[in-house]
């Protein structure tokens, strides 16, 4: 009787604590895939900001001058004149 409750109590711990299908390997898989959904919505609204950005870019021609501009870019024939360095050295 004693080796049959042990039996028990063995396969009872095999069962919630080691085997692949154990309660806490299917917990510890049940937060994973929690934070996997939640990494997927995030990526999901990346992804849906970009594609409006690159509809943006494909169509609205200002805005890519302004991306330009935010990058230093110019026109043919511009100059850029900075004027931080002078702003500097008059506040000193």
């Amino acid at each position: 009787m004693l080796v049959i409750f042990c039996f028990i109590i063995m396969a009872c711990i095999y069962l919630f604590f080691l085997a692949d299908r154990s309660l806490l390997s299917i917990l510890r898989k049940k937060s994973q895939v929690t934070q996997l959904e939640k990494e997927k919505k995030e990526l999901i609204l990346n992804n849906a900001e970009l594609e409006r950005e690159i509809k943006r870019a494909e169509n609205d021609m200002e805005y890519i001058e302004s991306i330009a501009r935010k990058r230093n870019l110019v026109k043919k024939n511009e100059i850029i004149i900075d004027f931080s360095s002078q702003t500097k050295n008059k506040t000193k």
